[in-house]
């Protein structure tokens, strides 16, 4: 008989739930948000999608793909460090998961090699960070504001147009004189 091979997708609905440990399955489930919760952050504010483009399949970040269900919310798991913790409810595993890959910026690190890089991303983005105070957003706002003036200040065309406007008609003339 032929068997087929399981999809990565179905492994969490194709268990029995005797057969893995829910702790094990919240892992798992920690572990699919790192390397595809990306497909699922906020990042196309005007919900644009182009006919004809396929769609990503992200089964795998949902709690009942992998044996879970509401009812597992408010139970608590062994999560092995996760945000730096041994337990956590699995209302606050999704709740630290969504944070960290899901909102308006989505992150994409398991394909690094290196691993204490892909560890200190890991740490970084599951910390979360505090909401800066009005006065560090001015500040970042100030800094975003300069570099942009500055990138659109020096185009290259921009450049040699002001250093010398014969030049910038006629590129062949290389001749510089001081």
């Amino acid at each position: 008989m032929h068997e087929r091979a399981l999809h990565p997708h179905a492994l969490g609905t194709r268990l029995p739930n005797t057969g893995v440990d829910k702790n094990t399955r919240v892992m798992q489930l920690i572990e699919a948000y790192r390397s595809r919760g990306h497909l699922i952050a906020d990042i196309n504010p005007l919900h644009y999608h182009q006919s004809g483009m396929p769609v990503p399949d992200h089964r795998d970040l949902d709690i009942s793909t992998h044996g879970l269900s509401i009812w597992d919310l408010d139970r608590t798991f062994h999560v092995g460090g996760f945000a730096n913790r041994e337990t956590m409810t699995l209302r606050d595993v999704l709740s630290t998961l969504r944070r960290a890959y899901t909102l308006k910026v989505g992150s994409e690190y398991t394909h690094i090699l290196d691993r204490d890089e892909r560890t200190w991303l890991q740490d970084h983005l599951e910390a979360g960070m505090d909401k800066p105070t009005p006065a560090q957003q001015k500040y970042i706002l100030q800094k975003l504001n300069a570099a942009e003036a500055l990138r659109t200040s020096c185009k290259p065309s921009t450049w040699v147009k002001s250093v010398s406007p014969s030049k910038a008609r006629n590129p062949s003339s290389r001749s510089w004189t001081r």
